[in-house]
């Protein structure tokens, strides 16, 4: 990000990294929008601090993004609409779920959810490293979000009889 070396990413350097790394097709309105909200101190400089704080919400963000898709599952679901959420994930049908299959489910049922996101809600389920999620991974994750309460409910996927 810092082109220049300066210790300091300046707008354009932002502007060209986003560019460059096809993260987003952004108008200027919208790049303006996006250095102000990472620009805490209002100096037109990003420091580290700055960006990482930036990106560290941005993970927060996501993670309980997915806790809302999934926990709505956990909170008024059954054993069989919890294995149904499975199969949706399960694509092809071969007992995981690979990265692809992970980020297609999710780009269609939450809006705006870029690959990046779903490459960190990956990680955070396949605890093994291996790549694929198994259902025993999957199971673990939901325990794991009933036994934190991370109950977000935000309307995704919400099953039926669930309000």
């Amino acid at each position: 990000l810092d082109i220049n070396g300066d210790g300091v990413v300046s707008r354009e350097e932002l502007q060209q990294f986003v560019i460059s790394s096809g993260m987003a097709e952004l108008d200027d309105k919208e790049f303006d929008i996006l250095f102000d909200s990472i620009d805490t101190d209002h100096n037109g400089e990003l420091s580290f601090d700055e960006i990482m704080s930036y990106f560290n919400s941005l993970h927060r963000s996501i993670m309980e993004e997915s806790a809302a898709l999934f926990a709505s599952y956990l909170e008024c679901g059954t054993d069989e609409e919890v294995a149904a959420l499975w199969s949706k994930l399960d694509i092809n049908g071969d007992g995981v779920v690979s990265h692809e299959e992970l980020s297609q489910f999710i780009s269609s049922e939450i809006a705006g959810f870029a690959s990046e996101e779903s490459d960190l809600l990956h990680k955070a389920i396949d605890t093994n490293g291996d790549g694929v999620i198994s259902y025993a991974e999957f199971e673990s994750y939901l325990q794991s979000l009933r036994t934190s309460h991370h109950f977000f409910n935000h309307g995704f996927l919400c099953v039926p009889n669930c309000h």
